[in-house]
């Protein structure tokens, strides 16, 4: 029993250097990637991601991957970035997060649109208000009609782009 209690007393002193070391790879690509340079900010979340694997824990894990695929995006590794962007939508949709999911799905949208696959990312920005709204989310599910309404602008559709981004104004208020 005693060593039980050792162990228990081992983990908790484990627990928070574990974060502040997750906080880390996390600050430390932060400020790469602010600064513009990317190759550096993967390399620090390349470390938090592998980190949070070998802990098992999904949500930083999550966050690690979407950060990285903003740094694909960045860098126009389009492939990359929506490897990284599924992979964290997987997780966020299993954990039940629909401001995550919704987010997640905002970001292969916009990755659709730098494509020109138009009807791809107008679908991404349906599935996220549907999900943003289901969950509560109106911050995301305004973003998600301001998406919609943008792809239809760049298709020359004015009008349905007003009615909608009128919408987005309605749902942000």
């Amino acid at each position: 029993m005693k060593i039980i209690f050792i162990l228990a007393g081992l983990l908790s002193l484990a627990c928070p250097a574990s974060a502040q070391l997750n906080e880390e790879f996390m600050r430390a690509g932060v400020e790469s990637f602010n600064k513009g340079q990317y190759e550096v900010a993967l390399s620090s979340w390349q470390k938090g991601l592998a980190w949070a694997r070998e802990t098992k824990s999904e949500k930083p894990e999550a966050d690690f991957l979407q950060k990285m695929g903003l740094a694909y995006r960045n860098m126009g590794k389009y492939p990359e970035a929506v490897d990284h962007y599924e992979k964290a939508l997987k997780i966020h949709r299993k954990l039940g997060d629909a401001d995550w999911t919704a987010r997640s799905l905002v970001w292969l949208g916009k990755i659709q649109t730098y494509k020109k696959e138009y009807a791809k990312a107008e679908a991404l920005f349906e599935e996220t208000r549907d999900v943003a709204a289901k969950g509560g989310v109106k911050t995301m599910e305004a973003e998600a009609l301001r998406n919609i309404g943008a792809v239809l602008r760049i298709q020359k559709d004015y009008p349905k782009a007003a009615e909608t981004l009128l919408k987005a104004i309605e749902v942000a208020r």
